[in-house]
């Protein structure tokens, strides 16, 4: 008889190009099952199941209250997080929520909340979508941080962007009302990671904001750049956008040597994992890990969390990287 505990089985909320990624990583992580997938519309749930051999289809509101589900994905726009994360929560299911929790740090808070007072005050889980760094070269570099390998982390550099072509009218990311914005969507990366490598809030933050007109001919942030200053005479930047040319890239730099990862939200090739160390002189090595599937290491440790009552230090993380976001949305004014 075998001691592995069952599935945990996830309902997904949304159909989209995300939802569908994960879909397929969790047929292919053990432990976890896509149980029931959720959509507005009966057709497109119908054939997301379909397409994902998934047992069950309907609305939200179905796949919520579904006994057969023991997690919900939030595979929304940030808008419609907190309300569906609370009836996730108030059913009893652990949420696993797409970045960012929500359009602002006040509805990410009141989701956490949501999360912890349900059960009747057991809680249930909640688990941010941040992916990298829950794989094992997130688990190197922060070992080799804390080793103090490359001296006193002094300043961290991260740029992410792409090119962004034939979005229509729907696309949520073009809409502040949804929680749209550059800011918010590949700004959570660069901010999180500075975060996460210095332990602390930053003292001080500044932000410039590059606005242009969507279809409803309102202002969204389309590109973005910012800095952040903590104790210590320590800094962060970073530049996001969505008029630039594919760039994935991070720095992490001590008074000894340097970290430099190219694409370090989700290796290009998972199976050439590497990044490049620089010593204090410049002269670079590059460093090979062992090939992994990042999408199914997150899953297995989102799993693992949820069954162990939750992430609390993710989820402090996470409504850290939020505050500092709306900082940085009030300082481009």
């Amino acid at each position: 008889m075998s001691d592995a505990p069952a599935p945990l089985r996830f309902g997904l909320l949304g159909a989209g190009r995300i939802a569908g990624k994960l879909a397929a990583a969790m047929a292919r992580t053990p432990g976890v099952t896509a149980a029931a997938i959720g959509s507005r519309g009966a057709v497109r749930a119908a054939a997301f199941a379909d397409r994902h051999e998934i047992p069950f289809a309907g609305g939200y509101e179905e796949v919520v209250a579904n006994p057969a589900v023991d997690a919900v994905y939030l595979a929304l726009p940030p808008h419609l997080h907190l309300q569906w994360g609370r009836a996730a929560a108030e059913a009893g299911k652990a949420v696993l929520c797409e970045k960012p929790l929500a359009p602002n740090a006040d509805e990410a808070r009141a989701l956490a909340d949501a999360c912890r007072r349900a059960n009747d005050g057991a809680g249930v889980a909640l688990i941010d979508g941040t992916q990298w760094t829950r794989t094992p070269r997130a688990d190197a570099f922060r070992a080799l941080l804390d080793a103090g390998e490359l001296g006193e982390l002094k300043r961290v550099t991260a740029a992410f962007s792409f090119h962004a072509e034939g979005w229509d009218a729907g696309e949520h990311r073009l809409d502040p009302h949804r929680g749209g914005g550059v800011l918010r969507d590949l700004g959570w990366y660069c901010v999180h990671a500075a975060l996460w490598a210095f332990g602390e809030d930053p003292t001080g933050v500044s932000c410039h904001l590059s606005d242009e007109t969507n279809h409803a001919g309102e202002n969204v942030d389309v590109a973005a750049s910012g800095a952040l200053t903590f104790p210590g005479d320590r800094t962060a930047g970073f530049d996001v956008s969505y008029r630039t040319a594919w760039r994935n890239w991070i720095e992490f730099a001590g008074a000894e040597g340097s970290l430099v990862c190219d694409d370090f939200t989700n290796p290009r090739d998972p199976d050439k994992v590497r990044h490049f160390r620089h010593d204090r002189r410049g002269d670079a090595s590059r460093v090979e890990l062992p090939a992994f599937d990042p999408q199914v290491e997150f899953l297995t440790r989102a799993a693992a969390a949820i069954r162990a009552g939750g992430d609390e230090a993710g989820v402090k993380l996470a409504l850290r990287t939020q505050t500092v976001l709306d900082r940085l949305r009030e300082a481009a004014g």
